[in-house]
């Protein structure tokens, strides 16, 4: 098969990535497999049957463009199989669109829907209703697809995100996190900062919490639009010395080894890597039960459950977790247990390669409507 993807992050343009590294793990499965990206570089990495290519331009609409005719191009030039978009919205248009006007089948990746709005509900029902297979990363969030937009239950997959969690384990890190406030218990947020992630409510609980357990810092790692507004909010507690924005990182793993418990308040989420990472990292954590948290934590035994928006329940477990060391160490032995029902990265190739095949027959009937 040959796979043209149109993507989102800039990262595989970055050949020392593990987003490079990723996708790279694909093209050996499949006869061909390029990758093509909105950014302002037009960057073209090329090894062998692998292609990982920037679409060029210095604004948004121009780079779509830029990415629409290079798409044209590529698929001609290849002659592509099976068109996959990692977006549901505009550039999800745009491959819908190449779909049409090549003959070639499309699958529309869904791994959540964090930026819905009116104007995007319009934009990913027209995406989703014409794609010849949609693969989403759980069970509930196919539910809520096809319920939401009316969606034959027959044009999904659902396929987790490998993790390779072993490798995780056994990887090198320090704790440079651990040069400042040495002797404070550390809570860990690695999240987009937007509003889903609900990081808002996690530093609210922690003004609580920090009030009557002096030694305790927030660190957050991870960046998006509300990064201004919760660095405000940050600055109106008071909590200034105590909450720490990182930014985003390639690599997180010296974070959550150097911390003492990761925090997720998710309202929702399509599956969960970084609460998987840090259960690699044999972080104890504190998590709504969203994506694949109910499946992977044991309340209580390697991880502790709060409501979603339940302010309060968050609080008394932060407190909890300080209070508590001997639970905390009980929770910490008890990380990886869970992980062992992961699956192997074989296991999900052999279910994007179903999905790829479900397109490539949607291919091959409409090229021989032409």
């Amino acid at each position: 098969m040959r796979i043209l993807v149109l993507g989102l992050d800039k990262n595989i343009l970055n050949s020392s990535t593990s987003a490079y590294r990723r996708v790279f793990s694909y093209s050996q499965y499949v006869d061909w497999y390029g990758v093509l990206v909105p950014n302002r570089d037009s960057k073209k990495i090329i090894k062998d049957s692998f292609l990982v290519l920037g679409s060029g331009g210095s604004w948004k609409i121009i780079q779509l463009c830029r990415m629409f005719w290079k798409a044209q191009r590529i698929i001609k030039e290849q002659r592509i199989d099976v068109i996959t978009s990692q977006d549901t919205y505009y550039v999800g248009i745009l491959a819908i669109i190449l779909g049409k006007i090549t003959r070639v089948g499309v699958e529309i990746q869904v791994h959540g829907l964090e930026k819905f709005n009116i104007i995007r509900r319009e934009i990913a029902e027209f995406v989703l209703k014409r794609a010849d297979s949609i693969r989403v990363v759980g069970s509930d969030l196919k539910k809520y697809l096809i319920s939401y937009f009316d969606l034959s239950p027959k044009k999904f997959i659902i396929t987790p995100i490998f993790v390779d969690w072993q490798a995780i384990r056994y990887k090198e890190f320090d704790y440079r996190i651990r040069q400042v406030k040495r002797d404070h218990f550390i809570f860990l947020v690695v999240a987009r900062l937007v509003s889903v992630k609900n990081v808002e409510g996690i530093i609210r609980a922690f003004y609580h919490v920090h009030k009557d357990y002096a030694k305790s810092q927030l660190v957050i790692v991870g960046d998006g639009p509300l990064k201004t507004k919760l660095m405000g909010l940050v600055r109106e507690l008071g909590l200034e010395e105590y909450v720490v924005f990182v930014g985003w990182v390639e690599s997180v793993i010296e974070y959550y080894r150097g911390s003492d418990c990761g925090v997720f308040f998710s309202k929702s989420e399509g599956y969960g890597i970084s609460l998987i990472e840090a259960l690699a990292c044999q972080l104890p954590v504190i998590t709504t039960k969203v994506g694949i948290a109910p499946h992977l934590i044991k309340d209580g035994r390697n991880g502790l459950f709060v409501d979603i928006d339940d302010l309060e329940s968050l609080e008394r477990m932060m407190k909890l977790v300080i209070i508590n060391k001997e639970m905390l160490e009980k929770m910490k032995k008890n990380t990886r247990v869970c992980l062992e029902q992961l699956p192997s990265f074989d296991r999900v190739m052999s279910l994007y390669l179903k999905s790829w095949r479900r397109v490539v027959r949607a291919t091959l009937k409409k090229q021989k409507q032409l």
